[in-house]
């Protein structure tokens, strides 16, 4: 996979905009009765949350879910984002109609298209739906979570979406109910498979089996946020103020001490850029020194 890098002078705004999805993936770690609950899109019905979610000019939102293309009224909320001379990428299923992004192309960062298990069984309209943006200069990715029961797919997809050029990443299974998540259980050789196949992100899940930031340690810079479902933002407690006209802004430990809130822009946004993880130190420390080397070199956002 060769390397891709965005460069943005704003803030890094992850918007997990709702846990609605319009498909039951046996893997997700959203509950079934909160994914299929679609009363949570209501709120976007009036289109209030446009407004609410402008933190002005030169950011870069992440937009994902659940499915974020389900919810009410998101053509118009991208409009806002290119008005406010933002920038923006998205997590989906691609199930959903996406045709109305290609006019966006000269604003969109990427596309993480998400194989779902339904497509596991006819790739057609998944593929058909990625040439057609791609034709319209939109960076599209893929991206299959590695199940145990589909461990078997990974070489499969790999192949094909390497004779078509696409960059394909597979990923490991979290498993949830506790804090923070960890990676499912993986035998020497699946873990052999998922390594060869994913990014560095991927590989460093998998290594240390599961990942959580800390403020005193944080890769990830100080320009980012992440905004809820419940329109809260969490961001390090080394971050500048947040400006905008969300309710209120959170930490998650103390103002000094921030212990989940780190890596969230390096799952979303660096994690795509295909650079490798060294394999050889493991290290907490060999893992800053290789993010500040690449800082140094113009490779990481800075």
């Amino acid at each position: 996979m060769t390397g891709y890098e965005v460069k943005f002078n704003g803030k890094l705004i992850i918007y997990v905009i709702h846990w609605a999805c319009n498909v039951r993936c046996y893997y997700c770690g959203i509950p079934v009765n909160v994914k299929t609950n679609h009363s949570q899109l209501k709120r976007f019905e009036n289109g209030k949350y446009i407004g609410d979610m402008n933190f002005g000019e030169g950011n870069t939102y992440v937009l994902s879910g659940g499915e974020p293309l389900i919810t009410p009224k998101i053509s118009e909320f991208v409009s806002s984002i290119v008005r406010n001379k933002c920038r923006f990428s998205i997590y989906t299923n691609l199930s959903m109609d996406v045709s109305w992004l290609e006019k966006y192309s000269n604003n969109i960062d990427y596309i993480m298209a998400s194989i779902i298990p339904q497509y596991d069984i006819c790739l057609d309209s998944f593929i058909e739906k990625i040439e057609k943006l791609r034709e319209n200069g939109i960076y599209v990715l893929t991206r299959l979570v590695a199940t145990k029961e589909r461990i078997g797919l990974v070489k499969k997809y790999s192949e094909i979406f390497s004779k078509k050029d696409i960059p394909f990443v597979a990923y490991p299974e979290y498993k949830y109910g506790g804090e923070p998540g960890v990676i499912a259980h993986y035998t020497d050789s699946e873990k052999k498979i998922i390594m060869e196949n994913s990014n560095y992100i991927g590989k460093l899940n998998l290594q240390h089996h599961g990942i959580v930031g800390k403020c005193s340690e944080c890769p990830a810079g100080i320009k980012s946020m992440q905004v809820n479902p419940a329109e809260n933002i969490s961001q390090c407690a080394n971050c500048e103020t947040v400006t905008g006209t969300l309710r209120k802004a959170i930490f998650f430990g103390t103002p000094n001490t921030c212990n989940e809130c780190c890596t969230c822009d390096i799952h979303y946004f660096y994690g795509l850029n295909g650079m490798k993880v060294p394999l050889d130190d493991k290290s907490i420390e060999g893992y800053n020194n290789w993010i500040e080397r690449n800082k140094l070199e113009g490779k990481w956002f800075r």
